[in-house]
């Protein structure tokens, strides 16, 4: 009874989250939304009652996962992601040769002076994505210029590479820690979050790393109320 009620309010989650991205994002636009095998199905429902067009699934494989503390079990070593577009046709999709092409990507778990962490050496959060990961689907989606939105940012990975892409960039999230990041870890200048933020008439090229963990996070880390300030200002 209690999963089935958790999984009914994560699928209204689900769809309210879809249809705000439907929204925002512009015709012919595209997105990457990470997620696990237990709620796949439902995402991919629910972007697709939102009138988006899920064109592939794809593995992202750790080649370095940790330990499996529960010897009764395999360890759980893939993560999924869902590449969806508005529109049917006509979206970015920067070709990158055939070996890099796949809905297969292997790397490992972000790691090493990339890893933030605190004073007393503890990671600031536990799903940070490698920067190699999110470089992958931003250089296929986007081209230099264009608009880019990570509606759940953890620790600003998606801004940085954006930055670093030559790519504008919108990051959301309400965690303390997300804000504390934007104002005194690596700066995003003017293209970072603020509530006296202004943009001017980009739409938004791209959604990537919008990720979803429910085990970590609760439904409600992504702002709706945020999202509606930009209306008319879409992601490609």
């Amino acid at each position: 009874m209690g999963i089935s009620i958790r999984m009914r309010t994560l699928s209204r989650c689900f769809s309210a989250w879809a249809t705000a991205w439907a929204r925002v994002l512009r015709l012919q636009g595209s997105g990457y939304v990470f997620t696990s095998d237990s709620y796949i199905s439902h995402l991919r429902f629910a972007l697709e009652k939102a009138g988006l067009h899920v064109k592939a699934t794809i593995v992202w494989h750790k080649t370095n996962p940790g330990t499996n503390k529960v010897k009764t079990d395999f360890t759980s070593s893939n993560e999924y992601i869902l590449f969806f577009t508005k529109g049917e046709g006509g979206h970015t999709f920067n070709w990158q040769g055939e070996n890099e092409m796949q809905n297969f990507i292997q790397t490992s778990i972000c790691g090493g002076n990339e890893r933030l962490k605190n004073a007393r050496n503890e990671v600031l959060h536990p799903t940070q994505k490698p920067e190699v990961l999110i470089r992958h689907f931003m250089s296929i989606s986007s081209n230099r210029g264009d608009m880019v939105l990570d509606g759940f940012m953890g620790v600003g990975t998606t801004g940085k590479v954006a930055k670093t892409l030559g790519r504008k960039f919108m990051v959301l999230n309400k965690t303390r820690l997300s804000m504390m990041l934007l104002k005194g870890g690596w700066q995003m200048s003017n293209n970072s979050y603020s509530e006296d933020h202004q943009f001017g008439t980009e739409e938004y090229q791209s959604l990537i790393d919008i990720s979803f963990y429910p085990s970590i996070a609760k439904p409600a880390t992504f702002d709706e109320k945020w999202l509606r300030r930009f209306d008319g200002k879409k992601p490609s």
